[in-house]
């Protein structure tokens, strides 16, 4: 039985949708924990840095941003937390400022599923915005959300 769903949320605007994709998953296969990760991202990864260079005032404005979008983010996931069908859920809460690429591999190696945001178009066949995948055994997953999803016939 799986065990460990990692649900990456970026943006408030989706993150109950990615929320809730989460809650569907782990009661469909039955796993006991959702790690909950935002990404905070690295001021220096805003620039080229070959072409570019990062000043004190835009590092700060950078970080500044990024902490009130993971504080929104926060908000969200307390709220969710409190609802009834993730209470049987062990939850947790992750913020960590990296580039999203590396802390999601790094991760997910330790988890079952990932869930996350997708943007929409870039598997064929898709329709969708939130999509879990399998990790272990690097199998894509269709996404987890009754009514507003379809994955079109292949």
């Amino acid at each position: 039985m799986p065990g460990v769903i990692l649900t990456l949320v970026e943006h408030p605007e989706m993150a109950s949708r990615v929320l809730a994709a989460a809650s569907r998953l782990a009661d469909l296969t039955g796993a006991a924990r959702i790690n909950v990760l935002v990404v905070r991202t690295p001021p220096l990864a805003t620039i080229m840095p070959t072409e570019q260079m990062l000043t004190r005032e835009q590092e700060s404005r950078i970080r500044e941003e990024e902490r009130h979008r993971a504080a929104a983010l926060k908000v969200i996931f307390d709220t969710w937390t409190g609802k009834a069908e993730v209470r049987h859920i062990a939850t947790e809460w992750f913020d960590v400022e990296e580039r999203a690429d590396k802390i999601v591999r790094e991760w997910g190696r330790r988890a079952d599923y990932i869930v996350l945001k997708r943007n929409r178009g870039r598997l064929a066949g898709d329709h969708c915005g939130v999509a879990a995948w399998r990790t272990r055994t690097g199998s894509g997953g269709t996404a987890l959300m009754p009514g507003t999803c379809r994955r079109s016939p292949r």
